[in-house]
């Protein structure tokens, strides 16, 4: 995306090339990133001042073709001379080793630092689609709120999540997470045939134009007593106002403190970050919300604020937004209620 800005930063580090390589079945999101091309495996970029081409195998020359804007050939042994750029979050020490045996004359620079920085700020193109992403999320849940009656298991909601994601052509940004009773107590559980009693955490994004949503959302299952909507709408709050202070120059770290800070005694049950960056990726480099964090927020980067609290063997809850950061507060992209919704 951000084609002229890296190469601005080849020209001050002194380099002739960038080359970001991917192998097979395992992304290289910054080929993804600057031939804006998805999806993307076993392909090679080289960008230099002057231009960028993307190699790939013959099978996927025409189709790339198609879908590219840059130069598409078909990859052959390339010779490296002079300074030249690599991803080294992403290359494999036995693949550096075998770039600089084949190409003597070429001094390899890792500038992985430089790349995460520039994902970070999204251009107006990324937020267009993340927005879009979100919307379309906003839409499933809408979906899923009118036929939740007739669901009766974690597996179902799943099932149905999938469904209307695959109708409209696209993909999920992650595997939905829909955590039932005290499976809620786990952020990360894996669907069951668990039947939907007590908190339900529903977890899910989808994939528009290869930029990610992510969205929770928590339902309750039962007699919603004073005991189950105090902890809920306290967690509300703080989340909003957590949206509200993603704005350029706080430091993440003070979110996440604000948070913990304000949940008092229940904080011990709140047991992850408080967010993370969202784009290409579902957890886009270089952000994370959490109370170790160096990071400031800066204009037009994209995060998630998503605070939970999770109780052994009696269940948890979470609520997450999308959220653009802005000069003066963050601007949730998710707009789908809040609001605990219960069903008896």
């Amino acid at each position: 995306m951000r084609l002229q800005d890296l190469k601005k930063i080849l020209a001050l580090k002194g380099l002739n090339a960038l080359f970001l390589y991917g192998r097979d079945g395992v992304k290289e999101y910054n080929i993804e990133y600057f031939a804006d091309a998805y999806p993307l495996s076993a392909c090679k970029l080289i960008i230099t001042k002057t231009g960028q081409t993307l190699f790939v195998p013959e099978m996927e020359l025409q189709r790339m073709k198609k879908e590219s804007k840059i130069s598409v050939k078909v990859f052959n042994k390339k010779k490296f001379t002079g300074k030249t750029g690599f991803n080294g979050n992403y290359l494999s020490l036995t693949e550096l080793k075998s770039l600089q045996k084949n190409n003597p004359k070429a001094t390899f620079v890792n500038v992985s630092e430089e790349l995460v920085k520039l994902r970070a700020i999204k251009t107006q193109e990324e937020i267009k689609r993340v927005r879009e992403a979100c919307r379309i999320t906003d839409n499933i849940l809408s979906e899923l709120r009118k036929k939740i009656r007739s669901l009766k298991t974690e597996k179902h909601i799943e099932n149905f999540i999938l469904e209307k994601i695959k109708e409209r052509g696209l993909e999920p940004s992650f595997p939905p997470i829909v955590a039932a009773g005290k499976n809620a107590a786990n952020p990360h559980h894996y669907q069951t045939n668990a039947k939907l009693k007590g908190w339900c955490i529903i977890d899910m994004g989808v994939k528009y134009r290869g930029y990610c949503s992510d969205i929770t959302r928590t339902w309750y299952f039962g007699k919603a007593t004073r005991e189950i909507k105090e902890p809920y709408n306290k967690t509300l709050r703080l989340q909003q106002q957590g949206v509200k202070l993603c704005a350029k120059n706080i430091p993440a770290k003070e979110i996440d403190l604000f948070i913990r800070k304000n949940l008092g005694k229940q904080a011990k049950f709140f047991i992850h970050s408080t967010g993370h960056s969202v784009g290409r990726e579902i957890h886009d480099p270089g952000i994370i919300i959490n109370s170790k964090s160096s990071v400031k927020l800066d204009e037009n980067m994209i995060v998630t604020i998503e605070p939970g609290l999770y109780w052994p063997k009696k269940g948890g809850l979470r609520i997450e937004d999308t959220v653009l950061v802005t000069n003066s507060g963050g601007k949730a992209l998710s707009g789908f209620t809040k609001e605990l919704l219960v069903y008896e």
